[in-house]
């Protein structure tokens, strides 16, 4: 069982190989999450892969609710990837930020209302799993701190977190996080997808930059999105896993900027119905 253990944490963290490509039938929708139920989905899910992965601490991981919360889900807006034939959900990720003041509908709709809704979902959550005597994700949900986001947690951060805030303005940023894939559907590009609706809706919500955190192996696919290495190695929070690194991309709105000419017409297709696709037709992106 450990080698088993052992064996499925490597090829979880191991990024994929030859990319698999979905059927004719075959169509993966991602958006923000609609219900408290389908919150809860995406927590199942996280704690499904970070057990398998390791990264979940004990009372979290042996919780007899089977889900990852913490106190940074109750500041997020949560996507969700589902697979339209079986309507299953596949995947999800978080945009940890904050609602800029006077700003109206964006390509999620009304900000406040979906920030408030989702904030309001996770602690419903939380209390059906204080029912069932799991009082870990209550405390964590009302842990009080000032730092904005969760990588700054991290032993890099530990004494300098000032400094990069002033650098890089909360208020201006956000970060993405709890990217994941049910291991069934690994390379058919979902985690691509969500970062393309995570970004997307930062840019609209006139975001200057996004963090992100990861195991150094990863680095190389999100520079793919325009991330950039931030210089250093740290520990993880939980300090359960090998180094990570962190990663920066900029939003800033010039004509060279690939990420946020993307996030623009991502934003169109989200806004006229709701979602992003992928299928095998190209056709409704030519659209």
């Amino acid at each position: 069982q450990k080698l088993l253990d052992v064996a499925t944490r490597l090829w979880l963290k191991s990024p994929v190989g030859a990319p698999s490509t979905p059927e004719n039938g075959d169509a993966i929708r991602v958006h923000g999450v609609q219900s408290a139920a389908e919150l809860k989905e995406c927590l199942r899910l996280r704690h499904q892969v970070y057990d398998a992965l390791g990264y979940l601490e004990e009372p979290v991981s042996r919780s007899s609710s089977a889900i990852d919360m913490d106190s940074f889900d109750t500041k997020a807006i949560h996507f969700v990837a589902v697979d339209r034939r079986s309507e299953g959900l596949v995947g999800t990720a978080r945009l940890v930020t904050t609602v800029p003041q006077r700003i109206g509908r964006t390509v999620i709709g009304d900000p406040w209302r979906v920030m408030r809704d989702q904030a309001d979902w996770v602690k419903a959550v939380a209390r059906q799993a204080l029912l069932q005597q799991d009082h870990v994700f209550h405390e964590k949900i009302n842990q009080s701190t000032e730092l904005p986001f969760p990588i700054l947690f991290n032993s890099d951060f530990g004494t300098k977190y000032r400094a990069f805030m002033e650098q890089y303005p909360p208020a201006l940023g956000g970060e993405v996080s709890r990217v994941i894939v049910s291991p069934l559907y690994r390379g058919w590009g979902i985690s691509a997808l969500l970062m393309r609706a995570v970004i997307s809706t930062a840019f609209h919500l006139k975001k200057k930059f996004l963090l992100l955190e990861c195991v150094p192996a990863h680095a190389k696919m999100y520079e793919k999105y325009g991330f950039r290495l931030i210089e250093g190695h740290h520990c993880r929070a939980q300090e359960q896993d090998q180094v990570a690194v962190g990663m920066l991309l900029s939003l800033d709105d010039h004509p060279f900027n690939k990420a946020v000419a993307l996030a623009k017409s991502d934003g169109r297709i989200l806004s006229d119905s709701g979602y992003l696709c992928l299928c095998r037709h190209s056709e409704c992106w030519k659209r």
